[in-house]
Order: structure tokens, then sequence, then C-alpha cells
């Protein structure tokens, strides 16, 4: 189906057999797009006038019993509140504002980045997310620099790294081992994984450039440290604000190692 506009200030609801795209806007409270198809239909709802409060985006398979591999693609021009987003696929959101969820965002790679001249923050720290991997950045309206938007992401198991970049903070929380296939550009990164039996931090990419670290491998309660190995590389110096584990801990720097915690 494709949508060549939705207004109202209240809720839109869109259940397809195939592909659900756009040529005109949405303007609505509340959306709920879902595709039920078994070889995975997208949801490609990318034109940048859309102005929803929040998405409710899933692909399915045709009994609705189990999340297909339909990429889903949401854009909006202000901020926008995730309160399920399910695939096997890819998820992207983009928005003008800041990006929040009230509930879980399942997904094989996730990309959320938000546009704003002053910054707008990316929370996704609902404790049932899964997904295989993070690109993550807050940018300027133009997406031509980073912006100061803070980036918080906490994932129920491991995941990778794409990309995160922000001037502002940004914080990794997993319950296994974070790993990199791309840099991390922030003022203070703070990652911490929580596993009984220790998961890894395995940050070594030669392009990451931050201000400070605090890295912690923690058990499951985070009440004490685990034995999880902890690897740090940055391009130029940075500053320890802590790091924890009862296993191994390296970091490599392109400049001076200075710390203000232990």
């Amino acid at each position: 189906v494709e949508v060549t506009g939705i207004q109202t200030t209240s809720s839109a609801s869109i259940v397809a057999g195939g592909a659900i795209t756009q040529t005109g806007a949405i303007a609505a409270d509340s959306l709920v797009a879902k595709t039920l198809s078994n070889a995975g239909a997208a949801i490609t709802l990318d034109t940048m006038v859309n102005t929803v409060s929040s998405i409710d985006l899933r692909s399915r398979n045709a009994a609705d019993t189990a999340n297909a591999s339909g990429a889903i693609t949401y854009r909006d021009s202000d901020g926008v509140n995730v309160s399920a987003i399910q695939t096997t696929g890819s998820a992207t959101i983009t928005a003008g504002d800041v990006i929040t969820q009230t509930g879980a965002i399942v997904a094989n790679a996730l990309t959320a980045k938000t546009l704003l001249d002053g910054g707008a923050a990316i929370t996704l720290t609902n404790t049932s997310n899964a997904v295989a991997s993070i690109d993550l950045r807050a940018r300027n309206a133009a997406d031509s620099a980073d912006a100061a938007g803070a980036i918080s992401y906490r994932d129920s198991d491991g995941f990778s790294v794409t990309a995160v970049q922000t001037t502002s903070s940004a914080t990794l929380t997993a319950g296994n081992a974070i790993t990199q296939t791309g840099a991390i550009l922030a003022d203070a990164l703070v990652v911490k994984t929580l596993n009984n039996a220790g998961a890894n931090i395995t940050l070594t990419n030669a392009a990451n450039a931050v201000s400070s670290i605090d890295l912690r491998s923690r058990n499951a309660a985070d009440t004490a440290n685990a034995g999880g190995t902890i690897s740090y590389r940055d391009s130029d110096g940075f500053s320890i604000t802590a790091l924890q584990t009862t296993g191994a801990a390296s970091v490599i720097a392109g400049a001076s190692i200075t710390q203000t915690g232990a």
C-alpha cells in the first residue's frame, strides 16, 4: 500500500500484506504500521515532513506470529517516541528532535539519527532491546557535522558498534559483549556489560576519539565487578574516569593518558 497522506490529531493504523510506502506526509498522534508477509515486507515511511508523536512499526509473518525480514525506515520532522519496532531486518529512524522509547526495539541492524543544530538526544534504554549492531548519531540539521545530543543505548544481549557520533556523551550498556566495526566519536564515553560470567568490552578501532572513558565489566545485578576483558584504543589522548573488571584491561592512545577515577 502507498500512503498519499494521513492527517489526524488521533491515532493512525496501517496493516498490509505487502510493502508500505509513502508519497505524502503522515500527521498523527500515534502511528501503527504493520506488514504481514512470510517473505518479509518493508515499511518505508521516510518523507521528512512526517509528524507523529509515537511509532509502532512491525514486519511480521503472514500469521502475525513471528517477526519477518522487512526493512523498517521512518523519518520525522520533529522528535519521536518508539512504542515498538520489530523486524529481523534493519531498522532506521531519523528525527528532527529527540528520539526516545517506551517499548523495545528488536532488529538486526539499528540506525538512529537526530538532525538538530542545537543537538538532540537519542535515549534508547529499554532493557528488552535486542539488536545485533548500532549506528547512533546526533548531527546538525544539515547532517554535515556532529551535534551535542547525548546518546544512550541499552541492549539485553551483546552488540557491535557500527558508529556512534556526538559532541556530547555516549553511554552503552549490554547484557553481553560489546565490540565495534566503526569509530566512536564523543566527549565522554561510558560503557558497561552486565553478565555474571563476565562480558568483554572490545573497542579497539584506531579512529575512536573521545575525551574520557568509563568502562566496566559487571555482574548481571551490577553489584560487583566481573571477569570481562576490557580493551580500548583512541586516536588521541583521553582521561580514565573509571576502569573496572576482575579480568584484564588494556588501553592504547595516540597522546597522553590521564585519570580522574579508579
